[in-house]
């Protein structure tokens, strides 16, 4: 039979005119009848054999086809007849007995196809017949493998593919069932054939001969019970092994198998991903709860270092080998190992030798059929002296019953060298029978596999059933395509992109391998692609990007998803749309293909990390509600978005789901098409995204544009240009792309592949003409061809089964077409004019849209524009479809092709029209539900504002409704867009009293819109057209005054004038924060005292019963008041802020709780703290302070954290308690769109805090970077220049000797950067630094002249800060040190006043201070002459500094005690301390500092 099919498929390949649709349609006729031909007779053979007698001549040709060709890789068996076969008598009913040899195999000397994919596809050779006379000994494998039957059945029955001829092994589907031949009785004679013969059904006068192998089985000739099990379940959790038929059914299995185990049996699991654990170490099978619950907590994920786990598991066995006990690896994987040790023939020969050791290995294959890797297990399970046993989910009937087959293993006393095939030798293992193959069982035992392999999983069933239905749907739309006289366009594949398609890949293997770099390091950090790709409409951009979609499902377990942009009314298109799409259909991949347990802990992650913001993302993606918990949410309510802090809440919101989507599914692709018509939101996100450094997983964003629509004025250039310029700093790599259009050749090659034809030549005329029509433009060529095709200028002809044209008439016939879009025009023109009509409709709903909404336009407009008013809806549509130009892309979704093919729709005639338009818009507006008009918003308003609209107030308040939906997502930009065009739609008499309500909602959402986006003129002309009217009233006139004062603060920097609006809104809405400009600060102190003295009276159940604040005008003021506070502060006039404080404070205990109440009570504590130093009530007001913030949520989190945190409660707590509480007010201030005081606890978390507590400075200067480029990208100047001072301070004291470090000059900053910036948190911290290199590199006479010039600058500057006692505590030292050397009373004096007022805060109850007044006291001891104190208390302080962990004081501490010691005369000791002052000056980091005291010590 093989040798026909042979002959009947080469006949195909040779014939005079081959056409490969043909070939294709016979092959796949051919290979089915032989695959149910060949079952049906192994069937036949099998079970129902003809017992005939058989007699042949020497001369005689004998051929088995249940007997496959040996391997190189399995061990020979060599079987003789015992009497020549010319003189054999009868055989009926009798075993031939045969002689055994067992060979030694030879090594594999090419077992390097070991996870190489052309090990898959190998050709197989048949087996040919051969003469008995020339070649009487017949050599094969007792192989006992059964995985090709249950692969080749799961394909047959789940997707009704055909198995690829190598992975049918004939000698497997026999041994798949069970035989009942006889057993040998002795051991001696291992070995017992039984032997079939009957007439071959397809060849008379030939006989097939059935040999069956049995193997000596001593648990039935022998009542012995069966050894003790030392099992190593060696488990590929990797993320391709998360299917429900991978690791879920070989966890269910483990399970089951558990059961079946005796107490004495051990247990150890091994799990490998990306790296390797022993997830349980060897465990008796009594304690069968501890081994369920590891198995249980099994979970797929990373890439697959195989051979690490087989290290590891061959280790943990050979560790507690059992000479008593069967030893055995079980590997339970789907085959795929892409790290570590690949190459087969070092893991064959490594599992060869292991294999002497008496450990042996066998594979359980699971997973889908286009992913196991049939011959890679094999080769494992046959150098390891075990089997390879393939399992599959959703099997029904007789298939399930199969499911349930018994596992044997060769593990006989006998040298276990001494294999034949698989396991031909009795033994057992556990509870496991021991079978020679599918010849025979040699156990009765139960097994226990057995039962672990049964699942009956009726929901598994189900969705098998519903994958076959929708493939057989699929197969019949394939074979309907499948027609030889139609251009095959899906063949042209990417032809002539072969060097944009591998530099796209090269990107992708990048991305792939950082991602096996963070499984396996948690600290590596990743780099993201960005991938632009250009070019013009239709040259193949998104099809190139769509190539790695299949790449992705082939190589990795992440996903690729695309969102596309469209043109809009709007400048800068719909906001958020294309990035809306792509979360939309990710999650939707969700929905669909993750297992149950990832989604239940992905809707964990993203309700516990974004809280409020996973419902305001709900807004834009509402199919996010497959990740939300339902009881979760309901609990949570959005707030109101504050439009400074809206756009940054959004853009944390979605890097963070795109965090923890990437967790689960990376690499992340997110392609975003037609960039050229995004929003300057969308381009934000894409932005924020792409320079997202803390993400542990890498991901990749492509975004596609089309080059001829991007100039130098363009958005995107513009954002192109900034990311270009930032890329080094936030870690991404940016690759540009050109797809051009193709040349003649590359046109040629298209035109080839369509037409099915191997000769050049023959198309190249047709190709030239085709090159000229379309410019190489790939989708105009095949618009170019359809057309020709329609025409018949290009036709098959089925006589001669062969395509044929005339060049000459092509050339004539298409003169004048212009482009692709009238090629489409004269298509559409074809059809009746309702399907036109029905495609202008549908290009002016978008690219994309739903078939109801087309159905609504179509009835609602269709009988004004064409006679037939009973147009049929349905069958107009169909038409569309069916000539490819409209698909469908979701439930209800509709969308062109592509994007000329709409141009073309909308063009089509001169109905559509900017009053067609409008008539469009209008029509929507009116007649959909608000359900369905809310979610169309945009699309309907932008209809509307394309058309030729006339001033309607109507119009005017529908976009003022769309401003505000955009301003709720915070798509500022189309939001202002707007703003802009109701103003335009409002009538003259805007300022009367009918409309000014709705003219005062317009300009002040616009001025808000404009300033939110940074167009300070345009703010300024919105609010001088309302300030200009004479009709509206003081009040009417605040919101607009509100956001001026915001513009004068926050924008311009102008914050005494923001101060001066401020209170003069104030005035008119009522409310006198002063009473007089020359007594504020009198005003302040004693406002502040009797505040305080009031909040003390308070009980603290009274906080507790506080409502929220809901009256919109005390709203207002507290708004107000923190403006003047926040300008107050910025512009140092410190009262004003005081009171301020004081102000806020009255309203929460008299209004109720605001988004101000924590902030002002945080701020009220710090005011007890320095007025009065009364830690205990500082204390309690902090908490309360917190407490109020819990209960009211909100935006001002971190700001309430940072006051508490930096400058109240850090005086009363260790210094090492505040790193958490800043560290969380860092992600709640990001959380809340709160840059400005996220980043102050951000900056405090990793640097101030550090550094003030001595940790060392390599930490530290390799976080702050870190932080730099996070307030880089808020673009928070003063913010910027903090870090920058800190950070060249923490580099100057790293310098290396010779280094000029002394002064705060370098890389990170320089003098020059502080011109025009003299804001308090500025000036501080440069006084702070400054100090910190004086003291620590000995330049005591600057710091102590500074000093007493000076005095508490710093502390006026910083109100409370945390770094205030230790600049305090440098500056005492500086001045004690100039009092030791010139002994100048000046200098004591101000060193004795700093000493008390440390020892002070010591007394009040400030921890961190202990070991300032003991070296202050110590060096004030020294002045006094008490020297037997001052050694006491240097001593002392030396050991608690070093113990507390403050590595840079005990280092100053022995430098100073060094010093003291000198002077003293007392050189040796001198020299000692000195020498523990180098040590924990470079412990801490100071290496200059340290090389210029160990010199200083050599000069001794």
């Amino acid at each position: 039979m093989k040798a026909t099919e042979s002959k009947m498929v080469a006949s195909l390949h040779t014939s005079k005119t081959p056409n490969p649709f043909r070939v294709v349609r016979a092959l796949l006729v051919i290979s089915a009848l032989l695959v149910v031909c060949y079952l049906s007779l192994l069937f036949e053979v099998v079970h129902r054999p003809h017992q005939v007698r058989f007699s042949a001549s020497p001369n005689d040709q004998v051929h088995s086809l249940a007997i496959k060709k040996s391997r190189k890789e399995s061990r020979k068996v060599e079987f003789m007849l015992s009497k020549p076969l010319s003189s054999a008598n009868s055989l009926i009913g009798h075993n031939v007995k045969f002689e055994a040899q067992l060979e030694q195999s030879e090594p594999l000397s090419n077992a390097n196809y070991l996870n190489d994919p052309s090990f898959e596809s190998k050709k197989v050779n048949q087996n040919t017949f051969k003469r008995t006379k020339e070649a009487p000994v017949s050599t094969f494998s007792a192989d006992v493998d059964t995985s090709s039957y249950s692969y080749i059945r799961r394909l047959l029955q789940s997707s009704f593919r055909m198995p690829a001829p190598n992975t049918v092994h004939t000698e497997e589907l026999i041994n798949y069932f069970d035989y009942d031949y006889p057993c040998p009785q002795d051991k001696s004679s291992p070995l017992e054939a039984s032997v079939m013969i009957s007439n071959s059904p397809w060849c008379a006068g030939r006989k097939i001969m059935s040999i069956g192998i049995k193997g000596y089985d001593h648990t039935k000739v022998m009542d012995r019970p069966r050894p003790k099990s030392n099992l190593v379940f060696l488990i590929d959790v990797s993320g391709s092994m998360a299917s429900p038929d991978c690791l879920p059914m070989a966890k269910e299995s483990l399970e089951l198998l558990l059961g079946g185990l005796q107490p004495d049996d051990h247990v150890s699991i091994i799990t490998y991903a990306s790296g390797t654990k022993i997830a349980l170490p060897p465990t008796p099978v009594s304690q069968k709860e501890t081994i369920l619950a590891v198995i249980k907590s099994l979970y797929a994920l990373g890439s697959t270092n195989g051979s690490g786990g087989l290290e590891l598991a061959y280790k943990v066995a050979g560790e507690n080998f059992d000479e008593t006990a069967v030893n055995r690896i079980m590997l339970f994987t789907d085959g795929d190992f892409n790290v570590g040790l690949t190459r087969g023939d070092a893991l064959t020969r490594y599992i060869s030798e292991k294999r002497s050791t008496g450990i042996f290995l066998s594979v359980f294959g699971f997973g889908p059929s286009g992913q196991y890797r049939d011959g890679t297990m094999k080769a494992l399970a046959n150098h390891g002296n075990g089997v390879a046993v393939y399992r599959v989910l959703g099997l029904t009937g007789s298939s399930a019953k199969r499911q349930d087959r018994r596992v044997s293993f060769d593990d006989s006393p006998l040298d276990a060298d001494d294999r034949s095939g698989a396991h031909t030798h009795s033994s057992e293992i556990g509870v496991f029978s021991v079978n020679t193959g599918r010849g025979s069982t040699i156990s009765n035992d139960k097994s226990v596999l057995s039962s672990s392999l049964r699942i009956d999983n009726r929901k598994e069933e189900l969705s098998i059933i519903q994958k076959k239905r929708q493939r057989s749907v699929e197969s019949q739309r394939a074979m309907e395509e499948l027609t030889i006289n139609k251009l095959d366009f899906k063949s042209m594949g990417l032809i002539g992109r072969e060097q944009e398609t591998a530099t796209l890949k090269l990107c992708f293997d990048r991305l792939l391998q950082q991602d096996d770099d963070a499984e396996t390091d948690s600290k590596s950090e990743s780099t993201n692609e960005l991938v632009f790709i250009r070019g013009f409409s239709g040259a193949g951009k998104s099809k190139l990007a769509k190539t790695l979609a299949s790449e992705i499902d082939a190589t990795s377990h992440g996903v690729y998803v695309e969102g596309k942009y469209e043109l809009s009314g709007m400048d800068g298109g719909q906001p958020y749309s294309g990035i809306a799409k792509a979360f939309e259909k990710l999650c939707t991949k969700i929905q669909d293909d993750a297992p149950e347990h990832a989604i239940a802990e992905m809707s964990k992650a993203v309700t516990e990390s974004l809280r409020q913001e996973a419902k305001m993302l709900m807004r834009l993606i509402p199919e996010l509600n497959v990740l939300m918990d339902d009881q979760a949410t309901e609990r949570i309510s959005v707030d109101n978005i504050e439009t400074e802090r809206g756009q940054e809440r959004w853009k944390y919101a979605l890097r963070t789901l795109t965090r923890i989507l990437g967790s689960y599914f990376h690499p992340l692709v997110l392609m975003m098409d037609d960039l050229q018509w995004a929003d300057v939101s969308s381009l934000d996100v894409i932005d924020y995204l792409i320079s997202d450094v803390q993400n542990p997983h890498p991901l990749m964003i492509i975004g596609s544009y089309r080059s001829n629509e991007v100039d130098e004025k363009s958005i995107l250039f513009d954002r192109m240009q900034t990311l270009e310029r930032k890329s080094d700093k936030f870690s991404f790599r940016i690759t540009d792309i050109e797809v051009k259009s193709c040349d003649v050749d590359g046109v040629n090659k298209m035109i080839m592949s369509m037409m099915s034809i191997d000769d050049e030549n023959k198309t190249r005329e047709l190709a030239e003409i085709c090159f000229k029509r379309t410019d190489g433009n790939p989708f105009f060529l095949i618009e170019f061809m359809t057309m020709l095709h329609a025409e018949g200028l290009v036709a098959f002809n089925l006589g001669l089964l062969k395509w044929g044209f005339d060049v000459a008439k092509i050339e004539g016939a298409t003169m004048s077409t212009a482009n692709v879009v009238s090629l489409l025009q004269a298509r559409m023109r074809k059809f009746p004019d309702n399907a036109q009509l029905l495609l202008q409709y549908a290009a002016c709903l978008g690219s994309s849209f739903s078939s109801a909404t087309l159905q609504f336009v179509w009835t609602e407009l269709a009988s004004v524009a064409v006679d037939n008013t009973d147009a049929d809806f349905s069958r107009m549509l169909r038409l569309a479809q069916d000539a490819k130009l409209i698909e469908p892309c979701g439930p209800d979704e509709l969308r062109f092709v592509h994007e000329k093919v709409q141009e073309a729709a909308l063009y089509l005639s001169e109905l559509v029209n900017p009053s067609f338009q409008f008539s469009l818009g209008l029509c929507l507006y009116r007649g959909l539900d608000q359900t369905d008009l809310e979610e169309q918003l945009f699309d309907v308003v932008d209809l509307i504002n394309k058309g030729n609209v006339t001033k309607k107030v109507e119009l005017a308040r529908l976009n003022l409704r769309a401003a505000k939906k955009a301003r709720r997502i915070s798509a500022f930009q189309s939001a202002g867009n707007y703003c802009a065009n109701g103003i335009k739609l409002l009538p003259s008499d805007l300022w009367t009293d009918e409309h000014r309500e709705l003219t005062l909602d317009l300009y002040t959402a616009g001025a808000e819109m404009e300033w939110a986006i940074g167009h300070a003129d345009k703010v300024e002309e919105y609010v001088a057209a309302v300030l200009g009217r004479e009709e509206c009233t003081p009040i009417e006139v605040v919101p607009v005054k509100m956001i001026l004062a915001k513009l004068r603060a926050a924008t311009q920097m102008r914050f005494n004038d923001a101060i001066d609006l401020s209170l003069d809104v104030l005035k008119e809405m009522g409310y006198k924060l002063i009473w007089s400009q020359r007594l504020v600060g009198i005003q302040a102190i004693k406002l502040a005292m009797q505040t305080i003295k009031n909040f003390k009276k308070l009980p603290r159940e009274h906080f507790d019963s506080l409502r929220v604040m809901n009256d919109p005008k005390q709203r207002a003021i507290a708004t107000l008041v923190s403006r003047v506070q926040y300008s107050a502060f910025h512009a140092k006039r410190i009262l004003l802020n005081i009171l301020c404080t004081c102000r806020l404070v009255e309203l929460t205990l008299a209004h109720g709780i605001s988004e101000f109440s924590g902030p002002s009570i945080a701020s009220l504590a710090m005011l007890v703290l320095l007025l009065q130093n009364d830690y205990e009530t500082v204390s309690e007001f902090g908490e309360i302070a917190l407490s109020l913030q819990e209960k009211y949520g909100g935006s001002r989190y971190a700001e309430t954290t940072y006051i508490l945190y930096g400058h109240v409660l850090s005086w009363v707590k260790p210094l090492h308690t505040c790193l958490a509480p800043t560290m969380n007010g860092y992600t709640q201030g990001l959380r809340s769109g709160d840059n400005e005081w996220s980043l102050y606890n951000l900056l405090s978390h990793f640097v101030c805090l550090p550094y003030a507590m001595g940790s060392p400075l390599a930490p530290i200067l390799r976080d702050c970077p870190k932080v730099l480029l996070q307030i880089e990208e808020a673009k928070l100047k003063d913010h910027l220049l903090v870090v920058r001072i800190l950070f060249q301070m923490v580099m100057n004291l790293q310098l290396p000797p010779g280094e000029k470090f002394e002064k705060l000059n370098g890389n990170h900053y320089s003098p020059e950067d502080e011109e025009g910036n003299e804001s308090a948190g500025h000036m501080g911290h440069l006084h702070f630094a400054e100090g910190e290199l004086m003291v620590f590199h000995g330049n005591y006479d600057e710091l102590a002249n500074r000093a007493i010039a000076k005095g508490d600058h710093y502390s006026q500057l910083m109100m409370g800060f945390f770094l205030i006692p230790m600049e305090t505590f440098h500056r005492g030292i500086a001045l004690y040190a100039m009092a030791r050397r010139t002994k100048r009373r000046k200098y004591k004096a101000h060193a004795n006043k700093i000493r008390k007022q440390v020892t002070k805060w010591s007394n009040d109850g400030n921890p961190n201070v202990k070991h300032y007044v003991m070296i202050l006291n110590a060096e004030q001891a020294v002045l006094d002459k008490h020297y037997e104190k001052a050694d006491e208390l240097y001593k002392g302080a030396i050991v608690y500094t070093a113990r507390s962990g403050h590595l840079h004081h005990a280092a100053l501490c022995n430098e100073r005690y060094a010093d003291y010691r000198l002077l003293r005369s007392d050189v040796d000791d001198a020299k000692y301390y000195m020498s523990e002052a180098v040590r924990y000056y470079r412990e801490w980091g100071a290496v200059g500092k340290a090389e210029k005291l160990r010199k200083e010590m050599e000069e001794l």
